[in-house]
């Protein structure tokens, strides 16, 4: 019994180095925000709450954001969001084509607005939605600095429910310095076929040497 669960770990093992994980598309467009209105360079934030598309392929679906260019470091580009605006939490989202049932990986990175260095605005919460998955994320942003951001990658999986999901973030921090977001992406996890054949066979060689 133990050997037989042995050589089954072993050909899940072998499936997934043999390609079981190629380089997939991603789904988002624009996942860096770096295509959008004009900030004019030396503008560190643009509220997009007029302008629900003020960011390309993206849509600002409730309350504000800010929109920021040179007040930090971006964890990829020039552009990232925070995504508490004036006062109002705001939220961003993009559609995208999905195969039902099929499982999709989504990652994105996460830092906070370290300008107020006060405990009670230590910690941002970010809340992330997609099909039926629904879940808070948060960053301490104690001893951050605008030279520092500390961005942490963020990444989970999903089973999309239909022929199109939305992504949803939405900042759930009060007050006008939220939690900061950059470098969306969501690519679909294969199932290798080889996967399956090559586990059946090695399941099957105990048995053949039996028969011998």
């Amino acid at each position: 019994m133990y050997k037989r669960l042995s050589i089954l770990a072993l050909a899940f093992s072998l499936a997934l180095a043999l390609g079981g994980s190629p380089v997939q598309a991603d789904l988002i467009l624009n996942g860096s925000f770096e295509n959008g209105v004009d900030i004019n360079g030396s503008s560190d934030l643009v509220f997009a709450a007029i302008n629900p598309m003020a960011i390309d392929d993206w849509n600002v679906f409730t309350g504000n954001l800010k929109y920021v260019g040179s007040l930090w470091w971006a964890q990829d580009g020039l552009r990232s969001l925070d995504l508490s605006g004036s006062a109002a939490n705001g939220g961003i989202e993009q559609t995208f084509a999905t195969s039902p049932g099929e499982v999709y990986q989504v990652s994105f990175w996460l830092a906070g607005n370290p300008v107020a260095q006060l405990p009670q605005y230590w910690e941002k919460t970010l809340n992330v939605k997609v099909g039926i998955f629904d879940q808070d994320f948060t960053f301490n942003v104690h001893n951050k600095t605008v030279d520092d951001m500390g961005w942490i990658e963020e990444v989970f999986l999903f089973t999309a429910q239909g022929g199109t999901s939305t992504l949803q973030f939405l900042s759930a921090t009060g007050g006008s310095y939220g939690p900061a977001l950059d470098n969306v992406s969501v690519t679909r996890v294969p199932l290798p076929a080889s996967l399956l054949l090559l586990a059946s066979g090695l399941l099957g060689l105990p048995f053949l040497g039996r028969r011998k």
